[in-house]
């Protein structure tokens, strides 16, 4: 499985990593029809807005974006 773990592709991910032990995280969802993200603006605007509840920096999430 990959994954990517603050923008940076992973093979693996460590048992240590602290987001598996207190549920750190956020997750949104979006539909995609025909490789076509559909809304992908208002997805991004409650990925910011769930970023900044949790007070994440925005160098935490800001990779996302360029990932799409």
């Amino acid at each position: 499985m990959d994954v990517s773990i603050n923008g940076v592709p992973h093979s693996t991910v460590s048992l240590f990593n602290r987001a598996l032990h207190y549920g750190e995280g956020l997750f949104e969802t979006l539909r995609v029809v025909n490789d076509d993200p559909i809304a992908l603006s208002l997805h991004l605007e409650r990925l910011s807005r769930g970023a900044e509840l949790l007070h994440f920096s925005p160098e935490q999430w800001s990779p996302l974006p360029s990932e799409t």
